[in-house]
C-alpha cells in the first residue's frame, strides 16, 4: 500500500469517528453553543399552571401531595367522590357542582369555598371548617358534620336530610329553605342562625327559643303593577 493510499484511509476513519462522536455530543453541547436559542426557548415556554394540582390528573392527587396547593383552586365540576382529603386546605376554592360524595374531609378547610350545588352526600366532614362557605343548593344528605364549623355559611335550600350535626357550629348560618329532616342536632350552636317558613326540621325539633332568627323569604308579586298613564304631549310653539 502506498503512503498516499494509507493516509487517505486513516483520514477517512478519523472523519467517520468525528462524525459519530459529534452526533452523540451534539444534543448535549447544542444548548451551550446556541445560547441565544436557549434564551428564546425559555421565553417561549408555556406558563406554569397557577395551581400545582392542575398539572396532574385529579386521581393522582392525595391529601399528602395537596397540603395548601388547593387553596383558591378552581375545581368546579370535578369528580372527587370517595377521595381521601383529610386535612386538605381548599379555603376560598371553587368546588361548585363538584362530586364529593363519600369523600373523607375530616378537619379539612373549606372556609369561604364555593360549594354551590356540590354533592357531598355521605361525606365525612368531622371537625371540618366550612365557615363562610357558599353552599346554596348543596347536597349534604347523610353527611357526617359532627363538630364541624359552618359559622356564617350559606345553606340556602341545602339538603341536609339525615346528616349528623352533633356539636356543630351553625351560628349566623343561612338555613332558609334548608331540609334538616332526620338530622341529629344534639349540642348544636344556633346563635344568630336564620331560617324561614320553608325550612324543614326533624319531627322532634322545635326551632323556637333556640336563638334562631325567623326570616320570611320575600316572594315576587304575581300581579302586574298598573302603569301610570303618561300625560298628553304638549305642543309648544317653534322658535326660530
Amino acid at each position: 500500500m502506498s503512503r498516499t493510499t494509507f493516509s487517505r484511509s486513516v483520514w477517512s476513519r478519523k472523519t467517520l469517528f468525528a462524525v459519530g462522536v459529534g452526533a452523540l455530543l451534539t444534543p448535549t453541547l447544542l444548548p451551550l453553543v446556541n445560547a441565544g436559542d436557549v434564551s428564546r426557548q425559555v421565553a417561549e415556554a408555556p406558563a406554569t399552571p397557577r395551581y400545582a394540582a392542575e398539572a396532574q390528573p385529579i386521581e393522582r392527587v392525595s391529601s399528602d401531595s395537596m397540603g395548601g396547593k388547593l387553596r383558591n383552586a378552581y375545581l368546579t365540576g370535578v369528580n372527587l367522590a370517595r377521595k381521601m382529603l383529610d386535612g386538605a386546605n381548599m379555603a376560598n376554592g371553587s368546588l361548585a357542582m363538584s362530586d364529593l360524595s363519600g369523600a373523607s374531609l375530616k378537619v379539612a378547610s373549606l372556609r369561604g369555598a364555593d360549594l354551590t350545588s356540590a354533592n357531598l352526600e355521605g361525606a365525612s366532614l368531622v371537625g371540618a371548617k366550612v365557615e363562610l362557605a357558599a353552599a346554596s343548593g348543596a347536597n349534604f344528605r347523610g353527611a357526617d358534620l359532627r363538630g364541624a364549623s359552618l359559622r356564617a355559611a350559606s345553606l340556602f335550600r341545602a339538603n341536609l336530610q339525615g346528616a349528623q350535626l352533633d356539636d356543630a357550629i351553625l351560628e349566623r348560618a343561612d338555613l332558609r329553605g334548608a331540609d334538616l329532616r332526620g338530622c341529629s342536632l344534639t349540642g348544636v350552636s344556633w346563635a344568630g342562625a336564620r331560617y324561614d317558613e320553608k325550612t324543614r326540621w326533624p319531627s322532634t325539633f322545635d326551632p323556637k327559643g333556640r336563638s334562631l332568627a325567623l326570616r320570611f323569604t320575600p316572594t315576587r308579586p304575581t300581579a302586574r303593577v298598573a302603569e301610570t298613564p303618561r300625560p298628553s304631549a304638549m305642543r309648544l310653539p317653534l322658535v326660530f
